[in-house]
């Protein structure tokens, strides 16, 4: 969905549309290689986004087999913290009340420790327990369904023609400390246990929401590529959504990349160029976010998806400038989906410092907007593992 306000610009990326933020970049799905075509599963069926398996065909029966394998864990992880399933574990434990326990599944146990290890890691800019804030903000699966309508008392009825109140942002605050969530295993069952924090207003109660939606692709992409490999196939690639990419290598070798896959990394701003930069990678996880994947503009401010759990606001709009999109490989599908989100948070010089820190082995970019449009690439990518198609971009190396 897209439209034009008076005031203000909505671009939503909603099921089956929208644009990618990574883009393989590779020949065409018609070429072979030893006779083998390369070939791609794909569907729309899971985390309102595209789910796709590339490989080299060598038997259909097989890959049939596998696809169904892979689809049934896509599945299975909708089904564990999808926010579009009321039934989901997620969701339970969202509507449950404060200080309520609620029995979980393994998968949403699995996700909350990988939730945690980044929160910590991150000191807190990875936050999952910002879900509210999305939800405020409007770009909770709730907001952005084409059935939205406002029932709760800070909705509007056009959430790009008005900002939520303030005093709801402030308000919420006391709902975000991820780290008073309590989870555990007994007997073979899994349970969470909710905060016993909550709010008032207008005579409704709030109490946290979780949102672990930035990380369960990358937890799917970590779960199906050993079941891809152990299969087979050591050629191709897995991307679920736009944000995660599980690479293996790639069999239509070339003499400027040989078996590597040249990545696009799509443009953040409008440019004459659909992406600013390759990433030559192979074996390995690639991870993106940006705030042109979800957003809408009021006023000349963006508002994207991303939320600073400490301000309440999505990441940019209180300043001039900012990190505008970013992409980490070398990390865990999981805890690079949650980087590359941290990151935003962080901020120019907290990203930088993070990713000498904690990131020296990993291979790290962003792009920061100083405030006047001008764009800088950050990098520790050495020379000849990327390509820059946007020559009016500068680059520092850190």
């Amino acid at each position: 969905m897209g439209y034009n306000t008076e005031n203000g610009v909505f671009i939503l990326k909603k099921r089956l549309t929208g644009i990618l933020s990574l883009a393989l970049c590779f020949c065409c799905l018609l070429c072979g290689c030893a006779g083998r075509p390369l070939c791609a599963y794909t569907t729309y069926a899971y985390f309102d986004t595209q789910t796709r398996w590339a490989y080299f065909s060598h038997d259909a029966e097989k890959e049939q087999t596998l696809w169904a394998r892979i689809t049934s864990f896509a599945e299975s992880v909708e089904r564990s913290v999808s926010l579009s399933r009321s039934d989901s574990a997620l969701s339970r434990f969202n509507a449950a009340a404060a200080g309520e326990t609620v029995e979980i599944d393994a998968i949403a146990y699995d996700l909350l420790d990988l939730a945690r290890q980044a929160y910590e890691d991150t000191q807190g800019a990875y936050n999952p327990a910002a879900g509210i804030y999305i939800d405020l903000w409007g770009f909770s699966p709730r907001c952005t369904s084409v059935q939205y309508r406002p029932t709760l008392p800070y909705d509007r009825a056009d959430y790009t023609s008005e900002l939520p109140d303030e005093r709801y942002i402030t308000l919420f605050q006391p709902l975000t400390d991820f780290s008073a969530v309590r989870w555990w295993e007994q007997d073979g069952a899994y349970f969470a246990r909710k905060p016993a924090v909550f709010v008032e207003a207008e005579g409704e109660v709030f109490t946290m929401a979780l949102n672990l939606g930035g990380i369960a692709k990358g937890y799917c992409a970590d779960a199906c590529a050993p079941l891809v490999r152990e299969a087979g196939y050591d050629a191709g690639y897995l991307a679920f959504g736009s944000s995660s990419l599980a690479l293996l290598k790639n069999a239509l070798p070339d003499a400027e990349s040989g078996d590597l896959w040249a990545v696009g990394v799509r443009s953040p701003r409008e440019s004459e160029h659909a992406n600013y930069m390759d990433v030559y990678l192979k074996d390995v996880n690639l991870s993106s976010s940006g705030d042109s994947e979800l957003y809408y503009e009021l006023n000349g401010i963006r508002y994207c998806h991303i939320i600073d759990p400490v301000t309440g606001y999505p990441v940019n709009a209180l300043g001039k400038g900012g990190i505008v999109c970013a992409a980490v490989s070398g990390l865990s599908g999981a805890a690079g989906d949650a980087v590359t989100t941290a990151l935003h948070v962080m901020g120019k010089d907290g990203a930088i410092d993070y990713a000498r820190e904690k990131l020296s082995e990993c291979g790290v970019s962003f792009v920061y907007d100083d405030g006047t449009g001008a764009l800088t690439l950050y990098t520790n990518l050495q020379e000849g593992t990327y390509r820059l198609w946007d020559q009016t971009m500068r680059t520092v190396t850190f």
